[in-house]
């Protein structure tokens, strides 16, 4: 009987974690395997990875990656190079959610990559070939051991507007790449609550993507990269008057609170705090903040 039940317990799993992969109508066999399982920190050789990506063109390794496991598993992943530094971010797929990702590797079956880049429009002045510049390019690519498809498509929402031969395959693509956006999820203040807020607080963390460094006159910079060339600077001045923190601060402010991960999401879009003076703070050993300091920020691109 315990011999009876062992093997239900080991057969159910093993049902669930076949019925949990998806099968991916593969288009090429490549010589390397998964060119992303080593970027992601994977020990899974086979597990099935989507990277899609917006407006991506010599940079190769950005973007959000869904990751289905050998055994069942499913994680999502942003990759951000915000300063040509390597920053992932990764949350676990809950089982709630695991149907709709499955549903969307299926979908991505039905992609036609000859559909994708057809420049054949007709408009009401009979017009062909348009041109389109100010619209992303789209990317969606699937790996799962040796086995790849790839699916491109330039100026896709252009393209789709115009009603141009194939578009019906752009919008397809683009859905795909907007349902897999791991800067949905990523885990931080929305914008808008952000805006809305009086006084802002920035938390700071050594070692993360925020860079603290001391300056002339006793001076302290702080540089967040929200794009590739992009930065935001946070001058703290010698003479800043630290602002003790009551045990409640954060439950009081929690709205008005930002990270780093808030700069990795919206990138250039935290501009609107530009020139403001807003509040910095470390946190204790235990996670709590200790002390305010005003800063003053300043976006600079180039």
């Amino acid at each position: 009987m315990f011999k009876a039940i062992l093997f239900f317990i080991f057969y159910t799993s093993m049902c669930f974690a076949q019925q949990s992969i998806p099968v991916v109508n593969f288009q090429t066999q490549v010589k390397e395997y998964n060119p992303y399982i080593n970027l992601l920190g994977l020990q899974d050789k086979d597990a099935l990875i989507i990277r899609a990506s917006e407006n991506i063109e010599t940079d190769t390794i950005s973007g959000s990656y869904l990751v289905v496991l050998s055994n069942g598993e499913m994680y999502r992943y942003g990759v951000y190079l915000p300063d040509f530094k390597t920053h992932v971010r990764k949350i676990k797929v809950i089982n709630a959610d695991k149907t709709k990702f499955v549903k969307l590797i299926d979908d991505a079956n039905m992609l036609d990559a000859s559909q994708l880049n057809l420049t054949r429009i007709t408009t009401k002045n009979d017009k062909e070939n348009i041109s389109f510049t100010n619209y992303p390019n789209y990317n969606l690519e699937l790996y799962e051991g040796k086995k790849s498809a790839k699916f491109y498509s330039l100026s896709a929402e252009g393209y789709i507007n115009a009603r141009a031969d194939g578009y019906q395959m752009r919008e397809r693509l683009v859905q795909l790449c907007k349902a897999l956006d791991f800067s949905e999820t990523i885990v931080t203040n929305p914008i808008e609550l952000v805006k809305a807020q009086d006084t802002i607080y920035i938390r700071y963390k050594e070692g993360g993507t925020i860079k603290k460094e001391a300056i002339s006159g006793g001076d302290v910079l702080y540089d967040i990269p929200i794009s590739k060339t992009g930065h935001a600077y946070l001058l703290q001045k010698q003479e800043a008057i630290p602002q003790p923190c009551t045990k409640d601060f954060e439950a009081r402010h929690r709205d008005a609170i930002i990270d780093e991960d808030f700069f990795l999401k919206y990138g250039s879009k935290t501009s609107f705090l530009n020139f403001r003076v807003v509040y910095i703070f470390k946190e204790s050993k235990t996670g709590s903040p200790t002390a305010i300091l005003p800063v003053t920020i300043q976006f600079i691109e180039p």
